[in-house]
C-alpha cells in the first residue's frame, strides 16, 4: 500500500506542475502589434532611377493612440537610399480625424523629430512624437507621412513592385506597395500639320458709272458699286486661318496697265491711277474731282491679325497699291491667326478723264511662315 500511495503522490505532483505552469502562462499579460489599415503610398513618379515623392498614408488601429517618445517607422524595402541625407524638413507628418478632409500638419520638431536611415539598402525613417504632438493627434486615427525628394537622396529601384512597410513603437504594423515601371515610361506620339486657310468672298466687285460729268467718289460693292461707304461685310470678305508659328502675311497688287497700278481703259490706254485711301475729313483720298483710286482694308475680326498702317484708311502714311506686291495684313505674333476683314476699294475721277470701260484685277498672297 505505501508504495501505492508514493507512485500517485508522484503523479499527482507532477499534474499540479503542469497545471501550474499553464496556470502561469495563462495570467502573464500579453501584448501583440495591431494591424493599421487603409495602407497607401502615392508616388509622384513611377520610372525607375525618378527621385519621386511619396505622400503616405494609414488609419491606426480602433484601440491605438500615440503616446510621447512613441514612434513611427516607415521603411522602403528594396530601394536603396543615396548618399545625401534626407533632412527632417523634406518630411511632413500630418493626421486628420476621419480621413476625408485636409489633413493638418504637426510642426517639426515641436511637434516631432526625426531620424535619417543614411545610405544603403531598405532604407528606413524614424519618426518620433513628443507630448505635444501626442496631445494634438489624440484619438484621431488617421496619419499621413510625405517625403519631398531630392538629388542624391531616395532614387526609385528597377522595375518591379516593392514594400512600404509601417511599424515603430506606437504599436500598429501594415504594409503596402508601389510599383516602379521602365524609365523611359510610356512614349506618346503625336503630329499637328501645318495648315492655311485663305478664301476671298467675291472675286468680281463694281465700282460702278460716273455719269453726266459726275465726279464724286465711289465705292465698290456687290450691286452695281455706291457713292458712300458700304457696311461691314462689304464689298469683298478675306477669311485667314493658320497654325504658322511665325505668322501670316498678305500682300495685294495691282494687274493696271502693267506698268501702273490703277483702273486701266486699254481703248484709251488711260489709268486711273492708284493713291493711298485716307478718309479723313479735310484730306480725303481720292478726292472727288481728281483721278485716283485706292484699296484700303477695315472691319477687322480676329486673333493676331493686323492691318498695315499704309492700308486702314487713316491719315497716317497711306500707302498706294502698286504692281509689285505689298503687305496688306501682317501677323507675327506665335500661335497662330484666325479672322476675317474687309477689302474695300474707292475711286474718283476728274471733269477731264477719259471715258471707257475701266478694270484692274487685285491679286492676293497669303503666305505663313513656320
Amino acid at each position: 500500500m505505501p508504495k501505492i500511495i508514493k507512485k500517485y503522490g508522484k503523479i499527482t505532483l507532477i499534474l499540479g506542475l503542469i497545471l501550474a505552469i499553464t496556470g502561469m502562462y495563462l495570467v502573464i499579460p500579453t501584448s501583440q502589434a495591431a494591424s493599421a489599415t487603409l495602407e497607401s503610398d502615392t508616388i509622384s513618379d513611377s520610372r525607375a532611377t525618378v527621385l519621386a515623392n511619396h505622400d503616405i498614408k494609414f488609419k491606426m488601429d480602433a484601440a491605438t493612440t500615440i503616446a510621447n517618445t512613441e514612434t513611427i517607422m516607415i521603411t522602403f524595402t528594396g530601394f536603396t537610399a543615396g548618399a545625401t541625407a534626407t533632412e527632417i524638413t523634406d518630411w511632413a507628418v500630418l493626421y486628420d480625424a476621419d480621413g476625408s478632409g485636409t489633413y493638418t500638419n504637426l510642426l517639426n520638431t515641436d511637434n516631432w523629430t526625426f531620424t535619417d536611415h543614411g545610405a544603403g539598402a531598405d532604407p528606413h525613417y524614424l519618426f518620433t512624437f513628443t507630448a505635444a504632438g501626442a496631445a494634438l493627434i489624440d484619438t484621431k486615427k488617421y496619419i499621413e507621412i510625405t517625403f519631398t525628394n531630392g538629388t542624391g537622396k531616395l532614387p526609385n529601384p528597377a522595375i518591379g513592385s516593392y514594400a512600404i512597410g509601417i511599424a515603430g513603437s506606437f504599436g500598429d504594423t501594415g504594409t503596402t506597395y508601389v510599383a516602379i515601371t521602365d524609365a523611359a515610361g510610356i512614349a506618346v506620339t503625336a503630329t499637328v500639320g501645318e495648315y492655311l486657310t485663305f478664301t476671298v468672298g467675291e472675286y468680281t466687285t463694281e465700282i460702278g458709272s460716273w455719269t453726266a460729268g459726275n465726279t464724286v467718289i465711289r465705292w465698290a460693292d456687290d450691286s452695281g458699286g455706291a457713292t458712300s461707304e458700304p457696311d461691314p461685310g462689304q464689298p469683298i470678305v478675306l477669311t485667314i486661318a493658320s497654325n504658322s508659328t511665325n505668322g501670316v502675311s498678305v500682300t495685294a497688287r495691282s494687274t493696271g496697265s502693267g506698268a501702273a497700278a490703277g483702273l486701266y481703259d486699254s481703248v484709251s490706254t488711260n489709268v486711273i491711277d492708284a493713291v493711298g485711301a485716307d478718309k479723313i475729313s479735310g484730306t480725303t483720298s481720292p478726292v472727288a474731282g481728281t483721278e485716283g483710286y485706292a484699296l484700303y482694308l477695315k472691319n477687322l475680326s480676329g486673333t493676331n491679325l493686323t492691318i498695315d498702317e499704309g492700308y486702314d484708311d487713316d491719315a497716317v502714311s497711306p500707302v498706294a497699291i502698286a504692281t509689285t506686291a505689298d503687305v496688306i495684313i501682317a501677323n507675327t505674333a506665335a500661335g497662330g491667326v484666325t479672322g476675317t476683314v474687309d477689302l474695300a476699294l474707292k475711286a474718283a475721277i476728274a471733269a477731264t478723264t477719259q471715258a471707257g470701260s475701266y478694270t484692274d484685277t487685285i491679286i492676293l498672297v497669303a503666305t505663313p511662315t513656320y
